[in-house]
């Protein structure tokens, strides 16, 4: 009798502890992040395909700027960046999948109203220390910061919920991750690039598995207030119309928070 007494404490204990809400104040977040070809067949497929829309694309953005300004379609210029795309293409669109033989990691070390954000690439670290002040106004709009390796989104910029076209739940499914019940959340959305209306023809998709039981307005990976406004992300897949056969995933590897 008394082993099944400790047994229901200890049971009580292990759903009181899934039931209360954690606002973080102490602890760390690390995410992994990995780049995993799921289909090379497919992968390469996507990639000529990828490369034949940006050639007909540039042509028809030459062929409407010269409409524009009355001119006369300049056969020897559209030759030049159509070839000059071509030896660019393999440059330009490989640097968009740098992470395949890489190891990301992505923290955010919680210390009251502070956060202080950062990358690392084989465990050194890349650009510069952020601080986020818990107490600032959230900036709603993304802006792209760089540094001596590679572009990445400003911690203190959030993207614009705008960009989203959908957010479904799925409740049903559940996975536990480092103790939490998660369940999944799948977002459809556009990359938004002001200065190249290419990208906003194809769709991206992040599958969130998240936890209700955290309540943070920041996260290293997703910036999207109307996500971290009902739950916390421990794990992101993400792929897009754009690219296929690839994917990009981060996974929690190290949470501890209080």
């Amino acid at each position: 009798m008394k082993a099944i007494c400790i047994l229901a404490f200890l049971f009580s204990l292990s759903i009181h502890s899934q039931s209360k809400t954690i606002v973080p104040k102490k602890g760390t977040v690390v995410f992994n992040c990995k780049e995993i070809i799921t289909d090379e067949k497919l992968y390469e497929i996507s990639k000529k395909e990828l490369k034949t829309n940006l050639s007909s694309f540039l042509k028809n953005e030459i062929i409407t700027e010269s409409g524009q300004h009355n001119q006369e379609i300049d056969s020897l210029k559209l030759k030049n960046v159509l070839e000059n795309s071509e030896d660019g293409y393999d440059l330009i669109f490989n640097n968009l999948f740098t992470n395949l033989n890489e190891d990301y990691h992505y923290h955010h070390t919680f210390d009251n109203n502070k956060i202080t954000y950062y990358v690392t690439k084989n465990d050194e670290l890349i650009g510069e220390n952020q601080t986020i002040d818990l107490n600032d106004k959230i900036n709603t709009r993304a802006i792209e910061g760089k540094n001596n390796e590679m572009s990445f989104i400003n911690e203190f910029a959030y993207f614009d919920d705008n960009d989203i076209i959908e957010i479904k739940e799925y409740r049903n499914e559940k996975r536990k991750i480092k103790k939490f019940n998660c369940f999944k959340v799948l977002i459809s959305y556009k990359e938004t690039l002001d200065d190249l209306d290419f990208f906003n023809s194809y769709i991206f998709y992040k599958e969130l598995w998240v936890s209700d039981k955290i309540k943070c307005l920041h996260h290293p990976i997703i910036k999207y207030p109307m996500i971290l406004e009902k739950y916390y992300p421990l794990e992101i897949t993400e792929y897009s119309d754009m690219q296929k056969g690839i994917i990009k995933e981060y996974k929690i590897e190290e949470i501890s928070l209080k």
